[in-house]
């Protein structure tokens, strides 16, 4: 058995994981300014959006697409942000 495999397995599953952490943070930290109205609504609803997309057109980051999506639809849903992205 060789360890090659594993670690390339491993270094999957570590990317999926930041770019998750990577869209739901960024939504969590606008829905938080958003509340110590830091920016507006408005700006909140197409920042996370554009990133979103901005990262799902990168050829680079094809293998993650489901992480980001899954991201970006729990946040849209947390309490965090309720009413922000609806």
């Amino acid at each position: 058995m060789s360890a090659v495999p594993v670690k390339a397995a491993d270094e999957l599953n570590q990317k999926k994981v930041y770019f998750y952490g990577f869209v739901y943070g960024s939504g969590a930290t606008l829905c938080g300014a958003l509340e110590d109205k830091q920016i507006t609504k408005e700006y909140a609803q197409y920042f996370l959006p554009s990133l979103v997309e901005s990262l799902l057109k990168d050829p680079r980051n094809k293998g993650y697409t489901p992480s980001i999506n899954k991201a970006y639809e729990n946040i849209k849903k947390a309490d965090v942000c309720k009413g922000v992205y609806q």
